[in-house]
């Protein structure tokens, strides 16, 4: 997303109200291979542009007495989400450096100082542009570089030590950060933390350890680094909890070992993957699983599908092993392992590879990682994060087109678009053809009850990649669907075979058993099942399917298997499929069979249903009463659209009696309404990621701001982007719009003489 600082395609604004400097910055520029570069004399101008045109470089002065000040501005790239991709550079005056802290914190790049010459101005920029490069064009990292600067000529240790945490959370194990919090930690009085520190950052880089030397030196005295490896505490790469699993006691512990140099204190060890499995279905999400891609009893590649259907889908998983073949690497990406490590392997490499990976995974710059999180995140329902990936994802210019339609249409599939993603996915698999779009293409021909041709994409993608158990059964249930009894256990044969307990497995097989009309068989499977959510689920968006598709009587027939197969103690489920079969006999006008089902319904209630299904069964009487049959309405009807969901969107989510039963046991507090620009500020939040947009939500200065730079931002001028205009007409609306401010700019430099002019009074007194 800073492409155009790398390759010197930015388009530039300059603001400066005196022509002279606006002339001398644009020249420098483009001696420094900036050729899209312009000017214009204030902020109010500035928006004007910003309204009818991309720019991505502001480089302004402050304007603190006008209308329209530089610190409105970055407010303002922070509310609108549109322009979270420009970017600010200030030009600051002695006394205006009170502004600094709160300008970085709305996500200002760099500060420079006033007046310049023309040579001072060329180093000034010369030096931004080799900061960027020096932190590979990150501009959180060259952000940081200007304030912390600042900071310490300053001597504001507080809001250094805030800084420079919340970066090496960011960018866990950065040598070069954990060095710079040393040192703060240090002028904060914490002597042990910076010696901790300087240690932790000397073994993540050990092209640190001059520089660290010297530091310890001069901090602590001559013992230097030798004494600095006593008692680390501080864990700098945020890993709370670590699963290892591997049939090598030798490999193990050499991996805690390091893990406990880096101080990870919550390591779990296993031999064998069932045992691994165990502990992590019983426990919170680890931060990190490493471990070897073959090991006894479950072995790795069905270990890493267990925890992925157990809904850990955002853990990094690394896969240290000389196992993996290529053959397996489909597999591998399709698994979402995050990295994969050969052995043998030496202690500074394997932590930079750890590295890597955390950093990738909190902060994804690569595309393939982007790509893998985007997936995840669409799998959690996670849509406001996938939206952003995708953002940047398709602002790599090096991404195939294939693989932008592909997640354009992985997108639509979650937005149930079926057809829009159906297209895409088939212009995506003429252009590449990958186990992922044939996945996309078979989810969505299923969805849309194409079942021939859903099946052979399936066939093809596990022809690819034979060991994806989820696919498996995909394929059983497609079979089932089409009326293929013998291919529909064929699959499932195959996937107990490679994994007969996975709870995956075993739904299922319930679910075929149960359309097959099996209801004894597959009562049986789901009493060895802890939850039945996903198979209500199924067995409701079955009966709906039908229903919606005019065929009342299969998607009846459907429910009543459905009751047949639930095991007698699932009461309240039952209630839930009651209602459900209710509304489908009242949208066959069998009203007297609906009020049986929904007093069927109210003997076991449900309170998520309770109210609906007594509000529902006094309207059909009334309805058999009188005849009035027009009364009933089905609005809050089994809707495809919105109905049985077991886990949130992607597959479900909204008013069916399933889905308000999922929310039994919840309560609402006291709603409060937001302003107009709190809602602006909660979604500019909520779309802004942290490291996006240089230090805007990740400096937050700890020490209480200069009333001045409070002022400044207090209001904000309106902002609404406009139709793109042809550049004469952009330059005459500017003209135009100058004029409503050319008072307030009049008035505002009219107070600045007459300051001077007060200052001078005095002088001539005496």
């Amino acid at each position: 997303m800073t492409q155009f600082f790398e390759d010197k395609s930015a388009r530039i604004l300059v603001v400066e109200p005196a022509a002279a400097t606006r002339a001398l910055l644009s020249e420098e520029l483009r001696n420094l291979g900036f050729n899209n570069c312009r000017g214009v004399d204030s902020l109010q101008d500035a928006i004007g542009v910003l309204e009818v045109e991309p720019i991505d470089w502001v480089i302004t002065s402050l304007f603190a007495r006008y209308s329209v000040n530089a610190l409105q501005l970055l407010q303002i790239f922070t509310l609108v989400p549109a322009l979270q991709g420009t970017r600010m550079s200030l030009l600051i005056e002695q006394e205006e450096v009170f502004c600094l802290r709160s300008a970085f914190e709305l996500g200002l790049v760099s500060w420079h100082a006033k007046p310049f010459s023309k040579e001072s101005l060329r180093e000034t920029l010369k030096t931004l542009l080799q900061k960027m490069e020096a932190n590979k064009w990150n501009l959180c990292l060259t952000a940081a570089d200007y304030l912390r600067e600042f900071l310490q000529k300053q001597s504001i240790p507080r809001s250094l030590l805030a800084l420079e945490k919340s970066l090496t959370s960011l960018f866990p194990g950065n040598g070069k950060l954990l060095m710079h919090l040393g040192t703060a930690q240090y002028y904060s009085g914490n002597n042990e933390a910076a010696a901790n520190l300087l240690y932790q950052a000397n073994l993540l880089d050990p092209s640190l350890s001059e520089e660290i030397d010297g530091l310890s030196k001069k901090y602590f005295g001559e013992k230097g680094l030798k004494e600095l490896s006593k008692d680390v505490k501080i864990n700098t790469l945020g890993i709370s909890s670590c699963v290892l699993v591997d049939s090598d006691e030798t490999v193990l512990r050499a991996v805690e070992d390091i893990l406990k140099k880096l101080n990870v204190s919550n390591i779990q060890s296993f031999l064998d993957g069932e045992s691994a499995w165990e502990h992590i279905k019983s426990n919170p999400e680890p931060s990190l699983i490493i471990q070897e891609w073959k090991i006894p009893k479950l072995t790795g590649p069905f270990l890493v599908q267990r925890i992925r259907q157990h809904g850990f889908q955002s853990v990094p998983v690394i896969v240290l092993s000389s196992l993996v073949k290529k053959d397996d690497l489909d597999l591998v990406r399709e698994m979402g392992v995050a990295n994969v490590i050969s052995k043998p392997f030496d202690q500074q490499f394997f932590i930079s590879e750890i590295v890597g990976t955390l950093q990738q995974d909190r902060l994804p710059t690569e595309a393939q990682t982007i790509e893998r999180k985007l997936l995840s995140c669409l799998a959690m329902g996670s849509m406001e994060e996938a939206e952003s990936l995708k953002q940047q994802f398709f602002a790599d210019p090096a991404v195939a087109e294939a693989r932008r339609v592909f997640i354009e249409g992985e997108f639509a599939y979650y937005n149930k678009e079926y057809e829009r993603a159906r297209d895409f996915a088939v212009t995506s698999l003429r252009m590449q053809e990958t186990v992922f779009v044939l996945n996309l293409l078979g989810k969505t021909l299923m969805k849309l009850r194409k079942f021939e041709p859903a099946l052979k994409c399936f066939k093809k993608a596990q022809s690819m990649t034979p060991l994806n158990i989820e696919r498996l059964c995909q394929i059983a249930e497609v079979e089932t669907e089409a009326g293929h009894k013998e291919g529909a256990e064929e699959a499932m044969t195959r996937a107990k075979n490679l994994d007969q307990d996975s709870k995956l497995v075993k739904e299922t097989e319930a679910k075929v058993e149960m359309t097959l009309g099996s209801t004894e068989k597959a009562r049986l499977l789901m009493q060895e099942l802890q939850s039945l959510d996903n198979i209500v689920a199924f067995m409701n968006n079955r009966a709906i399917s039908f229903t919606r598709c005019g065929e009342i009587s299969q998607g009846i027939e459907h429910y009543i298997r459905a009751l047949e197969a639930l095991p007698e103690n699932q009461k309240e489920i039952k209630s839930v499929v009651h209602f459900n079969l209710a509304l489908a006999y009242s949208r066959d006008r069998n009203f007297s069979e609906a009020v049986k089902e929904l007093e069927k319904a109210l003997g076991h209630p449900s309170a998520s249903i309770k109210e609906r299904a007594a509000s529902l069964k006094y309207r059909l009487e009334d309805a058999i009463r009188t005849g009035r049959t027009a009364v009933l309405k089905f609005a809050d009807s089994d809707d495809s659209s919105k109905s049985v969901a077991s886990k949130p969107p992607p597959e479900g989510g909204g008013n069916s009696a399933w889905d308000q039963y999922q929310k039994v046991g919840e309560t609402e507090g006291e709603v409060k309404e937001l302003s107009d620009d709190e809602n602006r500020k909660v979604v500019a939040v909520m779309e802004a990621k942290k490291g996006t947009m240089c230090c805007y939500l990740v400096f937050n200065d700890p020490t209480e701001k200069d009333p001045r730079s409070v002022q400044l931002v207090q209001s904000l001028p309106g902002f609404k982007f406009r139709k793109t205009m042809k550049r004469d007409e952009a330059l005459v609306y500017r003209r135009d719009r100058s004029k409503h401010y050319e008072v307030q700019r009049k008035d505002a430099e009219q107070e600045e003489v007459s300051e001077v002019d007060k200052a001078k009074k005095p002088t001539a007194k005496k």
